[in-house]
This record gives C-alpha cells, structure tokens and sequence, in this order.
C-alpha cells in the first residue's frame, strides 16, 4: 500500500523532527519517534538511545551545550510503505554553533524505519551516517536575536 497522504505524513515528520530539535522544542521532537525507538547515531561519532527518556536526556544537553542548530533536510526516499510501516533514507547538511563560539558542519545519511501509532506516523528507528568528514567553521561571535 502506497498512500499520498501517508507518504506526505511521514516527509512532514522527517521535517517536524529537523524543526522542533533546531528550535530546541525538546517534547514535541521526542515526540516524533516512538515509545521504544532506537536512535542510533554510532555512525556520526555518538551513541545509541532508545525510548523517550534517553531522547529527552539528550536534547536537554544539546539545548545546554548548543547556541543554534539548523538541519536542511533534503532528498527523502520512503521505501517498503504498508499500511503500518515504512522505510526511508534522507540527506541533512547539520550546521552547529556552540554556546562558546565554536561551529561545524556535518553531511549525515540518515537509514530509517517508520511506524504509525494511533493514526501518527513515528520514527521507529533512525540510524545516522556521516557522509562527509566534519567541516570546522570560523567560530562566532554569538548574539542574542528574535527570529
């Protein structure tokens, strides 16, 4: 099975989980995966979480430790769609800039499996692949600014 609407759903979630983690919206990003998912980012020199509280746990340091964050999120295939599940890839250019000034850019790959839950569509499991050796960037000088 191959719905628009659900494809559609699940493109708005990779987009929705790039957003609420760049603007630190700590619930509703650990929201995008599932009770018991498995984010595994091994691949991008960090470590495996699974279920929401080791998700919060690490958004809640991110938000400490990150002055802003922006992931463009690009080229997002859903595979295998049922009813229920579905797999993806995707691309994201990761731009970072640290509370002391500090910058990179990483390229990830990120291997997904989806699942709907109560009508939702959720990351079940994210598994992050770094693509490009890490760039350094010219560190900045950080300013507080509305957006």
């Amino acid at each position: 099975m191959d719905s628009i609407a659900d494809k559609l759903a699940i493109q708005d979630l990779n987009n929705l989980y790039a957003y609420y983690i760049d603007m630190f919206e700590v619930d509703k990003w650990v929201d995008c995966f599932t009770k018991d998912a498995v984010f595994d980012e091994t691949g991008v020199g960090n470590d495996v979480r699974t279920g929401h509280d080791p998700l919060r746990a690490f958004a809640l340091r991110l938000t400490e430790r990150v002055h802003r964050v922006v992931h463009l999120m690009s080229n997002h295939i859903i595979m295998d769609q049922t009813k229920d599940t579905a797999r993806g890839e995707c691309f994201a250019v990761v731009e970072v800039a640290y509370a002391d000034g500090q910058r990179f850019r990483n390229h990830v790959r990120y291997v997904d499996r989806y699942k709907k839950v109560d009508g939702a569509w959720k990351i079940e499991n994210r598994k992050a692949y770094t693509t490009f050796p890490r760039e350094m960037l010219e560190p900045m000088t950080l300013q507080k600014e509305s957006i």
